[in-house]
């Protein structure tokens, strides 16, 4: 009598034998084989299952077994933006709803006097869009030098 081998292999067997199936046949023989071969595949195919040839997540891959993701080939430049590289900025709007002007404090830090700059050094635009309309308001941040 041969021994039930789990065929499909998906959930291991609950009860191990302690002792190993005996033949009392050739035929037997090769049929115990067979079935054990056919374990011996299932098995050594669930084994090699990791998250790039099943359906398993990356996380589940053995410790140390590599990125699932294919490695860059490197192209000879530093990371991040290149040197020859042109920004782009959101033009400023021509009509501001209301405009909010940030000036320095009138002393310095050392007790002298700050004289502000006629212009501002910079300026930028927040477009607020509360209920389908939208509001421009202008930032205008002066600076100054200290004079003592």
């Amino acid at each position: 009598m041969i021994p039930p081998v789990c065929q499909s292999c998906l959930m291991p067997r609950k009860k191990q034998q302690t002792t190993p199936p005996v033949a009392t046949n050739l035929e037997d023989a090769n049929e115990l084989i067979s079935a054990l071969w056919d374990r011996l595949n299932d098995l050594e195919d669930r084994l090699n299952q990791n998250s790039r040839n099943s359906s398993r997540p990356p996380s589940s891959n053995a410790p140390g077994a590599g990125s699932s993701a294919p490695a860059k080939k490197p192209t000879g430049r530093k990371r991040g933006a290149q040197s020859d590289h042109k920004g782009t900025k959101r033009m400023l709007a021509d009509k501001v709803d209301e405009s909010r002007t940030c000036y320095p404090d009138e002393t310095c830090t050392c007790g002298g006097v700050i004289d502000v700059s006629d212009s501002p050094y910079r300026r930028h635009q927040v477009f607020d869009i509360p209920n389908q309309a939208f509001t421009v308001v202008e930032h205008q941040l002066y600076q100054g030098q200290c004079c003592p």
